[in-house]
């Protein structure tokens, strides 16, 4: 349940213009049933032990709501809808679906042999009836593992190994379906709205619409998942370390592909891609000890992962190409223009663009080197290089220049206690990364209304500013007395110029806190109380010009930080913890 009362009032600031107030009021509602059915059997006998499931579930779900506008009126911020008008809109909403929104029946048999042999497997079968269409509906999802403690069996408690505490090797293989789309695209829908309706002899005439390009033979995701790890334990439990391989293939990738104008609808086709791998180690190393009453322990873990797409459309010659649209939040900074490129044989939406080799400083860098068909470079602008080497640039000139994948992903964990008090870090980070600095590129280029802010102005290679590395914004025509903005295209051309180092590490929690004990506790009739202090996001390490490496977003836009992008919020907490 939710309800929402927003006022948007005009506004004009710089190129965000807004002429016109709007006040809005909105009501949802909605409601999911769940029903599970499982059944259980526990048997054991000797030093066999047996546990097995079998269960149904169904999920069905309801929504209504609706959702009223008004706008260009005499509104203030506290006013309600005070008048019907023909600028009012009103819109009921509502969905059910009599199907189920997922049926699923399930199975799982776990079998363990005297603590030292553990062996499971489990199926799934999952009906998504408003994801799929028919003979597509349903997945078939198995799962098997195991493992052996190797300390437990008797040939290694012979040899009496004080120092090692446990050993353990396990391994697992297994499916998992993926239906996160929205709903029926796998039909035509259609809609009454404004753009469809007609005037004919004086009469208003309602039109129908198609909103979507439908897929009849979109399918279930899978992704294939094998692991091998191996878990060790020494020192008396002080010394911990776990080590794991992984190998994961997804296959029909799930993806929206932007549909093309030409079509003749917008918004994006839902589709089946291709296949991605990831594969890679996981390593966790620790140490935990007391020294009398100063107990301490430290772990970190680190992640190693290669991505690569493996087939794609079945035609692994021809990429895609995706990514943010608009870098600049709907600010007009490099729109209509793709920042990823996703091809077989390469790692998931690494950025697309043109390769930049310094700026111009010389009238004679400028007169060798190629330029873009009726457009000539001037000193101040980024120098883009020819990377099929034809004597010109074009948009055949783009290439790869950057992955935001990373190639480390680790965390740090340090925790000490002391006569009650105690302190908690959590730091993590990643390397071996790059991110695309949408938001250099807003900052540094300029209003539509040619306005600036003093630090830009003094920073770019303007007038008689020349000794700089921020690109040429722009020149002064004298002839129309007119400013002609970034004709090269330094700002609106997706380039490596705006790609950074992207590795960082942060110090992502700290808590301290110190617990009351004795005759204070006793007499309150408490159990223990706590005073703590805590922070999150407190500092961070990186090269990185953004304002936050640790970026969001969708698979093809990762690693773009956007102009409207917030960056994770400092918060500092004070809190009391009693138990009676």
């Amino acid at each position: 349940f939710g309800t929402q009362n927003k006022f948007q009032n005009t506004y004009d600031f710089g190129s965000n213009v807004n002429t016109s107030n709007s006040l809005q009021k909105s009501s949802s509602r909605g409601n999911t049933l769940l029903n599970n059915y499982t059944l259980t059997f526990d048997h054991a006998f000797g030093n066999h032990n047996i546990n097995a499931l079998i269960g149904y579930e169904q999920i069905s779900s309801s929504s209504d709501g609706i959702d009223v506008r008004q706008s260009d009126q005499a509104l203030q911020p506290n006013y309600s809808f005070f008048q019907t008008s023909a600028s009012q809109t009103f819109n009921p909403t509502g969905t059910f679906d009599a199907n189920g929104l997922i049926k699923s029946q399930f199975a799982r048999l776990n079998y363990n042999y005297n603590n030292i042999f553990y062996f499971s497997g489990a199926i799934r079968r999952d009906a998504d009836f408003t994801k799929f269409g028919p003979g597509n509906q349903y997945g078939i999802f198995p799962s098997a593992s195991a493992s052996w403690r190797i300390t437990q069996s008797p040939f290694i408690q012979r040899m009496d190994l004080v120092w090692l505490d446990e050993l353990k090797l396990r391994g697992s293989y297994g499916v998992i379906g993926n239906s996160n789309i929205p709903s029926y695209y796998f039909l035509s829908s259609y809609q009454t709205v404004g753009a469809q309706n007609f005037t004919a002899d004086g009469t208003r005439n309602i039109g129908v619409g198609q909103t979507n390009l439908p897929n009849s033979n979109i399918k279930w995701e899978s992704l294939y998942e094998t692991n091998i790890g191996l878990d060790a334990e020494f020192l008396n439990h002080k010394l911990f370390a776990t080590v794991e391989y992984y190998d994961k293939t997804t296959k029909n990738v799930l993806y929206a592909i932007p549909i093309p104008l030409s079509a003749g609808l917008g918004g994006t086709f839902q589709t089946n891609i291709g296949s991605v791998k990831n594969k890679g180690v996981e390593v966790v190393l620790g140490y935990q000890n007391r020294k009398g009453r100063l107990g301490y322990s430290i772990s970190v873990n680190g992640a190693f992962n290669k991505n690569k797409v493996v087939s794609l459309y079945g035609n692994n010659t021809n990429p895609f190409y995706d990514g943010s649209t608009d870098i600049g939040g709907g600010y007009g900074i490099m729109t209509g223009n793709a920042i990823s490129s996703t091809q077989a044989g390469r790692s998931f939406a690494e950025f697309f663009g043109y390769q930049t080799e310094g700026i111009y400083s010389t009238q004679k860098q400028i007169n060798d080197h190629p330029q873009f068909v009726g457009d000539t470079a001037m000193l101040g602008d980024l120098i883009f290089k020819d990377v099929n080497k034809d004597g010109i640039l074009s948009a055949d000139d783009r290439t790869l220049i950057g992955n935001p994948n990373p190639k480390l992903i680790y965390g740090i964990n340090i925790n000490l206690n002391w006569k009650g008090f105690d302190v908690a870090l959590l730091f993590n980070g990643v390397s071996g990364v790059k991110l695309f600095n949408g938001v250099k590129a807003y900052a540094q280029d300029i209003f539509s209304d040619g306005n600036t802010t003093s630090d830009v102005f003094g920073a770019a290679y303007l007038g008689s500013n020349q000794l700089t590395s921020q690109p040429r914004i722009g020149y002064f025509q004298t002839a129309t007395s007119t400013f002609i903005k970034d004709p090269n295209g330094n700002y609106s051309k997706p380039n490596s110029y705006f790609v950074e180092n992207g590795s960082y590490l942060k110090l992502k929690n700290l808590q301290m806190g110190y617990t009351f004990s004795g005759q204070v506790i006793n007499r309150l009739h408490m159990q223990s109380a706590r005073l703590f202090v805590m922070g999150n996001n407190l500092f961070t390490i990186t090269k990185y010009s953004g304002l936050d490496p640790e970026l969001s977003g969708s698979v093809t836009a990762h690693g773009i930080d956007n102009a409207n992008a917030y960056p994770h919020t400092r918060i500092y907490t004070v809190g009391f913890d009693l138990n009676f």
